[in-house]
């Protein structure tokens, strides 16, 4: 049926691009309309195209190991993490814990309960603590520990683990040229609050739609924190550029999944494996939600550049950041246009268009949200925020999500762990 209403919406704008060339003055508005519509297509049905990978394999000769760092998190919620990773089908080789020097949280108790629940699941563990350095430096500390891996599987100390996360995540690599598999995050605590029911909404439509569309071209552009894997050698080989990079002369510490996932795409493949799952605690508050959003900007904003830098010119990857560069020019110029041209007289119509174009598209979307099921969401609840919640999507992208863009590209020498100077989610 969406695809139905595609093909139909494609052919109307096409007819009123023909129209608009047939004119003495053709309106090329029309014609970077239909081509940015054409861009929302494309990626509407590649997202449905991209299918989960199957392995088929009986022999499992991976050694994985699940780097977790800490840095001011709920002492219960990491508990539960750990926990997530210890009970799962196919258990990691090694869990290695590193507390990045966290000065609002205890973790001793979570060190001795780890040591104890390990031995009863046979599993390897070892948790350490260093001073604050960030957590690319947590990472490192762990990679530089474990010779012995072949996939890294970098999980936040927020996340709890479907039981068949690694189990899931590792098929893709059955494939050689697959260096790096994306998780599929959704939010645990989506039912406490007005702001974590909008985002969960947001970030899931996001992974199953835009990522999915990248993953079924092998070239998705960012990996989530929350749950990725990566082929150890990939991480190893590069490890020297991830802590020392920099960007106009300055120390980046942030965006450090997409940097990974770039290592991962210079060398081979990129996929999302939409069957491992795991969920984490996402922002509650407005504040700590523009927080998160600010940080995660200033991170896109810097690693576009190196993604033209460093991505081969016809590769996908390199593609995507152009179109992206030039579909936000383009949207920018527009809604400039439009406001000059209506200071004096607000021409309702063009408003009103907007905002339909804005909900409808919005909609198509969304609608990939409802494809996952959850068992702490009865159906109809899902398809209450599905209904009531997309609208909100266009408004807040609009009036929330420009500005903070603008300014995080404006400030984004600014870095660090950014959101935990404490614990700001508690389970």
């Amino acid at each position: 049926m969406i695809l139905l209403i595609l093909s139909f919406w494609i052919l109307r704008h096409l007819g009123t691009v023909i129209a608009s060339f047939n004119d003495k003055d053709p309106d090329f508005f029309h014609l970077v309309y239909f081509i940015s519509f054409l861009t929302f297509t494309a990626v509407i049905i590649l997202s449905y195209l991209d299918k989960p990978y199957i392995e088929r394999r009986k022999t499992d000769r991976d050694n994985i190991v699940v780097i977790v760092p800490v840095y001011n998190e709920d002492v219960r919620i990491v508990r539960k993490c750990l926990k997530s990773i210890l009970t799962q089908t196919r258990k990691p080789d090694k869990i290695y814990v590193v507390d990045d020097g966290s000065n609002a949280a205890n973790y001793s108790y979570n060190r001795e309960w780890l040591k104890k629940q390990a031995e009863i699941y046979g599993v390897k563990t070892v948790f350490k603590r260093q001073k604050n350095t960030g957590k690319r430096g947590a990472q490192a500390l762990a990679v530089r520990d474990t010779p012995e891996a072949t996939i890294y599987v970098t999980v936040d100390s927020d996340s709890m683990l479907d039981e068949k996360a690694i189990a899931e995540g590792k098929k893709p690599f059955i494939k050689p040229k697959i260096q790096a598999v994306a998780g599929l995050v959704m939010n645990l605590n989506v039912k406490k609050t007005f702001i974590s029911r909008l985002t969960d909404l947001m970030y899931v439509t996001g992974q199953l739609v835009d990522r999915s569309s990248m993953s079924f071209l092998s070239s998705v552009l960012v990996n989530s924190g929350g749950l990725a894997f990566y082929r150890a050698n990939i991480v190893r080989d590069n490890l020297d550029v991830y802590l020392n990079e920099k960007f106009m002369n300055m120390d980046v510490k942030i965006s450090d999944d997409s940097m990974l996932t770039l290592f991962a795409l210079q060398e081979g493949r990129t996929v999302q494996q939409s069957t491992a799952i795991t969920f984490n605690m996402m922002p509650e508050k407005f504040n700590h939600h523009v927080r998160q959003l600010i940080r995660w900007q200033r991170g896109s904003f810097i690693r576009s550049f190196w993604r033209i830098k460093y991505l081969p010119v016809f590769s996908f990857g390199f593609l995507r950041q152009v179109m992206s560069w030039i579909n936000q020019s383009v949207t920018a110029i527009v809604l400039i246009l439009i406001v000059l041209s209506q200071v004096i007289l607000i021409n309702s119509d063009i408003v009103l268009t907007f905002i339909l174009v804005s909900i409808a598209t919005n909609y198509i979307q969304t609608f990939r949200y409802l494809t996952i099921r959850r068992t702490d969401e009865s159906f109809a609840y899902r398809v209450a925020t599905f209904i009531f919640y997309t609208p909100i999507i266009s408004f807040w992208s609009f009036f929330i999500f420009r500005p903070i863009k603008l300014y995080a590209s404006l400030t984004c020498l600014k870095s660090g762990w950014g959101t935990r100077k404490e614990v700001e989610v508690r389970l």
